[in-house]
Formats: C-alpha cells, sequence, structure tokens
C-alpha cells in the first residue's frame, strides 16, 4: 500500500525469528498468521486474526491522519 506510506508502515515479523520475540510478547501473539494495526505509541488500534479484508484495512489506513 505505497500510496498510504505517509499514513502507514507495514511490516512482517515472523513468530520463528527470535529477534522478534519482545514485540511478540508485547503484543500477545503466538500464531500465523495474524494481522495488527499498531499505533507509533505501540498501542493496538485493530486486530485480525487469520485473514484480512484488504478493502476494510484500506478504509482503516484512509481514515488515519498523515504523519508529520
Amino acid at each position: 500500500m505505497k500510496k498510504y506510506a505517509d499514513r502507514a508502515r507495514f511490516v512482517r515479523v515472523n513468530i520463528h525469528v527470535p529477534q522478534t520475540r519482545a514485540l511478540q510478547k508485547q503484543l500477545g501473539f503466538s500464531a500465523t498468521p495474524e494481522f495488527y494495526l499498531v499505533d507509533p505509541a505501540g498501542h493496538v488500534l485493530h486486530y485480525w486474526g487469520e485473514t484480512i479484508d484488504p478493502a476494510e484495512l484500506e478504509q482503516i489506513v484512509k481514515s488515519l491522519p498523515p504523519s508529520s
């Protein structure tokens, strides 16, 4: 979603990589796939389980304010 680069960054976290353990613990996940929308302060704004509706994600990202 390059067109929303001013509003969101998308990051893939692999649960099998030890360097991601702290983030896994912070978000409380241990399965894959899981999808989280997290604000810059680390608060989960939205959670999706195994599937994500691209149209819903786009609507949510569109509603985010541009980052400064």
